[in-house]
C-alpha cells in the first residue's frame, strides 16, 4: 500500500488574474524591508580577474532580485492615446549589429553619482541574455524567456550608498541563421538592451549616460558532440590574451556610443506597437544558485591528443599518484600545477545529475588550454569501426567508466599567464564534468573549480509512503529529475534540447502539482502554449522556439494539462483565460472528423509515441486517413474538456465535449473493433494494433461496457505484436 499526502493549499496559490496573488509577491509599488540593505555596497576589485562579474552569494542575490509582479511597474492603464509609452526610456544595442559576423558579446555601462544613500527599483531586459552587475559584483540574469509578443523583464530593489557607482549590463546574441545559433528554445529579435529606472532617470537607456563596448574575444562552438538532436544552442570559445578584462567592471577605454532602437512597449496596455519586445514582468523567481560539493575525481590520465572522444579511459593509464591532488583542488583545499608541455584529462563525477554554471580558476600557464565538457554518462562505441560517432549512443550502466568515452560538449578557456577566473555564459547539464589542461612553455596552476546548481526552485511539500521501501527511492529519483527539467520553462532534456514539449510538460506538470504548492511554473507552460496559437494555427508543440514545429496532438495534451491544473487548484479566473485556446484547439480538431465519424490524420507531425513499429513515433503515417490512435485521444481529451467546462459553469459547452465525444466512441468501435481479437486497431484494415489506442479508449470512458472488459482482459495479457507504450507513454 501507498499514500501520498499534500497538505491543503491555500487560494493564494492561484493564477494571474485581479482576483488572486502569490503568496510571497510583494505589493506594487512596495517599501523594501531592511533585508535590502547594503545591496549596493562597494567592494574591493578581486585578485583574480573574471570574464564575468564576481557572483554575490546566493541569498544575497535572493533578496535583490524582486518577486514575480502582479502587473506592469509603470505601465499603468490609460485611454487610447496614440504612440504613447508609460516608461520614459527606450531599447538600446551596438552601433552597428546583426549579421553573423558582429560580436556576439557586449558590455553596457552606466557610471552615475549619488550625492546621499537611495534606495532604487530597476526593471532590465535584453536579447538574448543579460548578466546584470553593480559595482563589479552580479545582481541577476535573465531575461526570463517568453516570446517576442510577451518579453519578459526582471525587477531588482537596490540600496545604494553616496558616491560614485556603475552599473554593467553583459549582453549575449547569436545569429539564428549563423554558424552558432542560440539554444532553439530562444527567440530573438536583434541585439539590444531596457534598463528603466523609477528614481533615478539617468539610468534608463534612454539617457546620455549608456555607452557599450564589443567583447570580440568571445568565440562560439556549436554543441554537437554527435548526430543526436542537440538544441542546446553553442558554447563559449574565449582567448584571454585579448579578451578585455577591465569591460566586466565598466572599466578600460574605447567605449562607444549605443544606437537608440524603439520605444517600450507592454503587453497590458499596447494598443499600437512594433509586434516585437512587447514587455511584460518576469512570471517566475529568480532561479536556484547553490554550490554544489559533492564532486569526487575519478579518473586522470595523459591522454595522446587534445582529441580525446576517441580515448577510452582506462584503469591502466590512471596517474594514481595525482588524483589526490585533482580532489583537494575540487574542494577548496589548493591548487594544482600542470607541468609544461604536458597534457591532463581529469573526470570529475558529480554524483548524481545536476545543471549547473562553474567558475574555473587558473593561474599562469600562457598559452595554456584548459576545457571543460559535459556529458551525462561515459559511452560505449569503437572509434575505428565508427569514426563519425553515429552510433556513439549506448551508455550502458552510468556508475561504470572502464573502456568507455567520454564525448560531450563544453567550453574553452585560452590562457594568458595572468590569474583568471572564467565562467561560460549558459548553464551546462549531466553527470560528468571532463577537465582538459594541455600546457605550452609555462606550468599552469588549476586553483579552483565551483559548481553552482540552477533550476526553478521548487520546495517539494508532499510526502510519500509505501510497504515496499523500493517506490520512496523512486519518488525521489522522480523528484530530482523533475528538478533537472525545471528552469525558465518545463524542458524535456537539459543536456540535449531544453526544449518545452506539451507532452512532456504535461506529466511534469502533474508531479510538480501532486508534490509542491508553488505552480507558477506550471501556470507560465500552460500561458506559452496558448501564446503559440498564432493566426488560428495549432498550439506550437513546443514553445518558445526558434522553430516551430507542429505534432498536432500535443495540442490535445496541452489541453489536457489545462484541465489537470483545474483539478489540482482552485483558480477559475486562471482556467477561464485560457479556455479560449482550449475550445479553439478541439474544434479544429473537429474540423478532422469525416462524415463516418472518423479522424482523420491531420498534415503535421502527428507523433503519439517513440514505438519501434512505428516510423518517427507515429501510428498512421499517411495524411487524410482515419487513424484509430488520434480517434481515442481525441475522444480521451474532449471528455476532459467536458469535465473542464462543468467547473467553469458551461453546461451547453460540456455537453457538446461530451456529444462530440460520444459519436466518436460509437464510430471508433464500428471502424476499429476485432472481435477476434478483442482489440481495438490503429488503422480500418485491422492490420495494426497498439496499447495506446486500447488505453485511450478506456480513459475516454465513452466506450462500451462489453467493450471495456475485453480491453481490460486484452492489455493485462498483451500478445507479442500489440506495439507497447514507452516509459514516455507508460502513463496513460
Amino acid at each position: 500500500m501507498f499514500e501520498a499526502r499534500l497538505p491543503n493549499l491555500p487560494r493564494e496559490y492561484a493564477g494571474e488574474g485581479t482576483e488572486h496573488r502569490v503568496a510571497n509577491e510583494m505589493p506594487w509599488p512596495s517599501t523594501r524591508s531592511s533585508e535590502h540593505r547594503n545591496a549596493g555596497e562597494r567592494h574591493a576589485p578581486p585578485a583574480v580577474r573574471s570574464d564575468l562579474a564576481r557572483p554575490r552569494d546566493a541569498d544575497t542575490l535572493r533578496r535583490m532580485r524582486l518577486p514575480p509582479l502582479d502587473a506592469d511597474a509603470c505601465a499603468e492603464l490609460h485611454a487610447y492615446q496614440f504612440a504613447h509609452h508609460p516608461w520614459a526610456a527606450r531599447w538600446i544595442g551596438p552601433p552597428a549589429a546583426g549579421g553573423t559576423d558582429a560580436p556576439a558579446v557586449w558590455v553596457f555601462r552606466n557610471r552615475f553619482d549619488l550625492p546621499a544613500a537611495q534606495t532604487i527599483r530597476l526593471h532590465v531586459s535584453a536579447d538574448q541574455r543579460y548578466v546584470l552587475a553593480l559595482d563589479g559584483r552580479r545582481i541577476g540574469r535573465g531575461p526570463e524567456r517568453g516570446d517576442l509578443r510577451h518579453w519578459m523583464y526582471e525587477s531588482y530593489a537596490l540600496d545604494l550608498a553616496a558616491g560614485a557607482h556603475v552599473l554593467t549590463a553583459l549582453v549575449t546574441w547569436h545569429d539564428p541563421a549563423g554558424p552558432t545559433p542560440p539554444p532553439l528554445a530562444q527567440v530573438t529579435h536583434r541585439p539590444g538592451l531596457m534598463v528603466f529606472c523609477e528614481e533615478l532617470p539617468a539610468l534608463a537607456t534612454s539617457a546620455d549616460g549608456w555607452q557599450v563596448k564589443p567583447l570580440p574575444a568571445y568565440r562560439f562552438v556549436r554543441a554537437q558532440p554527435t548526430n543526436a538532436f542537440y538544441a542546446v544552442g553553442s558554447r563559449v570559445d574565449l582567448d584571454a590574451t585579448v579578451h578585455d578584462w577591465d569591460a566586466a567592471d565598466g572599466n578600460g577605454d574605447d567605449w562607444q556610443l549605443p544606437a537608440v532602437l524603439m520605444p517600450i512597449s507592454f503587453e497590458a496596455s499596447v494598443h499600437e506597437s512594433q509586434p516585437q519586445w512587447v514587455m511584460r514582468p518576469a512570471m517566475l523567481p529568480a532561479m536556484r544558485d547553490e554550490p554544489h560539493t559533492a564532486l569526487i575525481v575519478r579518473h586522470v590520465d595523459a591522454p595522446p591528443s587534445a582529441d580525446t572522444d576517441a580515448t577510452p579511459l582506462r584503469a591502466a593509464a590512471y596517474l594514481a599518484d595525482e588524483a589526490a591532488g585533482w580532489t583537494t583542488m575540487l574542494h577548496g583545499g589548493g591548487p594544482v600545477t600542470v607541468p609544461p608541455h604536458t597534457r591532463r584529462r581529469v573526470l570529475i563525477d558529480l554524483t548524481r545529475y545536476a545543471c549547473a554554471y562553474t567558475q574555473l580558476r587558473v593561474d599562469g600557464g600562457r598559452a595554456a588550454s584548459v576545457r571543460l565538457r559535459w556529458e551525462e554518462a561515459l559511452r560505449v562505441y569503437d572509434p575505428a569501426t565508427d569514426p563519425s560517432l553515429r552510433d556513439a549512443r549506448r551508455k550502458d550502466d552510468r556508475d561504470d567508466i572502464e573502456g568507455k568515452h567520454f564525448i560531450g560538449y563544453g567550453d574553452t578557456l585560452h590562457c594568458d599567464g595572468a590569474a583568471r577566473a572564467f565562467e561560460p555564459l549558459w548553464w551546462g547539464a549531466g553527470r560528468y564534468l571532463e577537465l582538459l589542461v594541455v600546457t605550452a612553455e609555462e606550468a599552469l596552476s588549476v586553483a579552483g573549480l565551483e559548481v553552482h546548481v540552477t533550476g526553478y526552485p521548487y520546495d517539494y511539500v508532499g510526502t510519500f509512503s509505501a510497504s515496499d521501501g523500493r517506490l520512496e527511492k523512486v519518488v525521489r529519483l522522480g523528484l530530482h529529475t523533475l528538478s533537472m527539467c525545471s528552469h525558465e520553462t518545463s524542458m524535456d532534456c537539459p543536456h540535449y534540447e531544453q526544449l518545452n514539449y506539451a507532452g512532456d510538460t504535461r506529466l511534469q506538470s502533474l508531479v510538480a502539482l501532486t508534490t509542491t504548492a508553488d505552480d507558477r511554473l506550471v501556470r507560465k507552460n500552460m500561458k506559452l502554449f496558448d501564446w503559440s496559437q498564432a493566426g488560428g494555427a495549432w498550439p506550437s508543440s513546443r514553445y518558445p522556439t526558434g522553430a516551430l514545429q507542429t505534432i498536432p496532438p500535443f495540442g490535445l495534451l496541452w489541453a489536457a494539462s489545462v484541465h489537470d491544473y483545474a483539478m489540482y487548484r482552485s483558480d477559475d479566473a486562471f482556467v477561464r483565460s485560457l479556455m479560449p485556446g482550449v475550445r479553439a484547439t478541439l474544434d479544429r480538431w473537429r474540423y478532422q472528423i469525416d462524415r463516418d465519424g472518423l479522424v482523420r490524420t491531420p498534415r503535421g507531425w502527428n507523433f503519439v509515441d517513440w514505438v519501434k513499429q512505428w516510423r518517427n513515433g507515429v501510428p498512421t503515417p499517411r495524411y487524410d486517413t482515419p487513424c484509430g490512435v488520434l480517434q481515442w485521444h481525441l475522444c480521451y481529451a474532449l471528455t476532459l474538456a467536458a469535465r473542464l467546462e462543468e467547473t467553469l459553469n458551461e453546461p451547453l459547452l460540456a455537453q457538446r465535449n461530451r456529444n462530440t465525444a460520444a459519436m466518436l466512441a460509437a464510430s471508433g468501435e464500428r471502424a476499429f473493433y476485432d472481435p477476434a481479437r478483442r482489440l481495438l486497431a490503429d488503422d480500418v484494415a485491422r492490420t495494426q494494433f497498439s496499447e495506446h489506442a486500447q488505453v485511450l479508449a478506456l480513459l475516454g470512458g465513452e466506450c462500451s461496457a462489453s467493450l471495456r472488459a475485453g480491453l481490460v482482459s486484452a492489455i493485462s495479457a498483451p500478445t507479442g505484436d500489440l506495439a507497447p507504450t514507452s516509459i514516455y507513454f507508460s502513463h496513460y
